[in-house]
């Protein structure tokens, strides 16, 4: 479980940057938004994959899935979210 571990952060800091780079918003609430957020998207798509892992005997679908969660996550979350940091109404 190391790789999970390492790519996981890496894809919620990246967003993160992104975010923090375009959108001028605080950085430390984008990094906790892009973290949390890739772990969420990780632990569903996970989910996901193990249940199609269990159902085809194959172990490939968590790992797929969990990291293209984590992506998808990450990206949404920050880019609705990042607002709420510095005292702007979330979006509707």
């Amino acid at each position: 479980m190391l790789l999970p571990t390492i790519t996981v952060t890496v894809i919620g800091l990246l967003f993160a940057a992104i975010a923090a780079a375009v959108h001028r918003r605080a950085a430390a609430w984008v990094v906790l938004l892009g973290v949390v957020g890739a772990w969420v998207g990780y632990l569903v798509g996970a989910g996901a994959g193990r249940v199609l892992d269990a159902a085809a005997d194959s172990d490939r679908m968590l790992d797929v899935l969990g990291h293209l969660g984590a992506i998808v996550v990450a990206a949404w979350v920050v880019d609705r979210y990042a607002a709420i940091g510095v005292g702007a109404r979330a979006p509707r």
